[in-house]
């Protein structure tokens, strides 16, 4: 007898899903990656190396892979027929804060300052941030995309205009990559409030 499960996961970084098949008596299991099944989204990317589930890097999210469980035939054994399992892989969700920026004299900070973001799961791919209000210019976050696995925090410089004689407040929003739709926290707004 041969079981094998239909079963759902988040996409995380490395993505690496380990196959489980039930086989009575125990014996060996070879697992294939079905590219093409009908039952497969974007499963181009669904590859099987020995009992682990891979996926594209990066992955078109979301996506479903057709994973086919076999017992090799041996003497004395007759195979069952072989079992297919989806394994349907969801969007990350990500978890992205920015620590509160307290107040900045611009004579006191050169034109600019550095501004920590962070993404608490480590799978995104990097970060997006843009101004959403006011005159301040953020530029590319750090480490750019294609940020290692595991990256919790991004820095990225602001660009602060002379205040000359009025203080003034600059509204960002920083969004993780690649777009998060599974209840996660995938951007965050945040402000810099600017002195003279």
């Amino acid at each position: 007898m041969l079981t094998f499960n239909d079963r759902t996961v988040r996409f995380e970084r490395p993505f690496v899903v380990r196959l489980q098949a039930t086989t009575s008596p125990r014996v060996p299991v070879v697992f294939r990656a079905l590219v093409g099944d009908e039952r497969g989204i974007n499963d181009a990317q669904c590859r099987v190396e020995g009992d682990r589930l891979l996926i594209g890097d990066p992955p078109s999210l979301s996506a479903a892979c057709v994973v086919e469980a076999s017992i090799p035939p041996a003497p004395g054994r007759i195979p069952p027929p072989p079992v297919q399992s989806v394994v349907t892989i969801g969007f990350p969700q990500f978890n992205v804060s920015v620590p509160p920026v307290p107040p900045v004299e611009w004579h006191r900070s050169g034109g600019e300052i550095e501004v920590v973001i962070r993404e608490d799961s480590g799978d995104a791919y990097g970060m997006w941030v843009s101004t959403t209000d006011g005159e301040c210019t953020a530029g590319e976050p750090s480490p750019r995309y294609r940020a290692p696995a595991g990256t919790t925090a991004y820095r990225v410089i602001i660009a602060l205009p002379d205040p000359r004689d009025t203080s003034y407040t600059c509204t960002f929003m920083a969004w993780a990559i690649p777009q998060d739709i599974a209840g996660g926290v995938a951007s965050r707004e945040f402000t810099v409030r600017v002195t003279p």
